[in-house]
């Protein structure tokens, strides 16, 4: 395992983590680890660690990538969301609204938007219950 930076600011809490994947599409977009515990994109509904704060391309210059793991962040979203939505990703990484009891969702959204913007999320993990859907 590598050694895991932490910055911390505010309530917010990040890592630095490797990645040889080409991320420089997805700041702001759903990340998790891969079994080797590099960063890469979230599919549909997968559990991911946070949120991509910069844009590595994986190359030997930029297999770094900064993943915000609790505070707020902006989120790149799929569809239309309203304050209060928990969100789960899209097979594209980007946020969409978790509404199936059982979902796993990596944040709530703090604004409203629609699809292709970005908005203000807090990162929360869980799972939507029966009452939340």
């Amino acid at each position: 395992m590598s050694d895991i930076t932490l910055v911390s600011e505010d309530g917010k809490i990040e890592v630095s983590r490797p990645t040889n994947s080409n991320l420089s599409a997805l700041q702001y977009h759903f990340v998790r680890l891969d079994t080797s515990e590099e960063v890469v994109a979230c599919g549909l509904n997968e559990k991911p660690l946070g949120i991509l704060q910069d844009a590595p391309n994986g190359s030997s210059t930029e297999k770094v990538a900064t993943v915000r793991i609790q505070g707020m962040s902006k989120l790149s979203i799929a569809e239309t969301v309203v304050f209060g939505n928990f969100l789960t990703s899209t097979a594209a990484s980007k946020g969409e609204v978790c509404d199936a009891a059982g979902e796993e969702y990596g944040a709530k959204a703090l604004t409203s938007g629609e699809s292709g913007d970005l908005i203000a999320v807090l990162i929360a993990h869980g799972e939507v219950e029966a009452t939340d859907a």
